[in-house]
């Protein structure tokens, strides 16, 4: 089984708080089951979830918003700014997508638990290559799209512009593996750096 760190659902929550309020964190806490478990938990920091738990707190999001999944991409680019001190200590000053998107399999580890497989980087020409998921049993829709949308919002943030991103492959949809592709036009000489200081910092 495959157990997420308490700071993703951390990170759920407070995009619920963003979008919805005090009210929509109520609806969540009062709802039956995993749903009201985690958005009732304390010390999320030092918790962890079955991966299932994701996805029914992003399932629940959802609903109370009346959103369709693109909501799942834009809880990962959420989470993106929400750690924008954090990426400019892990990434600093590189602009080149490639060697940006190399390190998103080193990243796994830091959140998920368990059996998870591994992760690797492709390049796929000048302008786009993909993360490649491998050697899992389960993954959930809420993880795979956030991702996606975290990994994009990441790349705009180290000024990459005209980023796109996509499931190329998903082991929801019978494929082996999950394959995210990413593509972009250019690069900015933007540094992360330079923007973040524009930007108070997440407490």
């Amino acid at each position: 089984m495959i157990q997420i760190k308490g700071s993703t659902i951390k990170s759920r929550l407070d995009f619920a708080r963003a979008r919805g309020g005090e009210a929509l964190l109520a609806k969540l806490r009062a709802t039956p089951g995993i749903v009201g478990e985690c958005a009732s938990a304390t010390m999320l920091a030092l918790r962890t979830f079955p991966l299932h738990a994701d996805q029914a707190l992003c399932e629940a999001i959802r609903a109370e918003m009346g959103a369709g999944e693109s909501l799942f991409e834009e809880m990962g680019a959420f989470s993106a700014d929400e750690h924008r001190n954090l990426q400019n200590i892990v990434h600093g000053r590189k602009t080149d997508p490639h060697e940006i998107l190399g390190g998103i399999p080193r990243q796994f580890p830091q959140y998920l638990l368990g059996e998870f497989g591994g992760a690797r980087y492709e390049r796929d020409g000048e302008r786009a290559g993909r993360v490649v998921w491998e050697g899992h049993r389960e993954t959930c829709r809420a993880h795979c799209r956030s991702s996606i949308g975290y990994t994009v919002r990441l790349l705009e943030n180290c000024g990459v512009t005209g980023v796109s991103g996509r499931d190329e492959q998903c082991l929801l949809d019978g494929d082996p593996r999950c394959a995210w592709r990413f593509a972009w036009k250019s690069v900015s000489h933007l540094r992360l750096s330079a923007k973040l200081a524009a930007v108070r910092p997440v407490a």
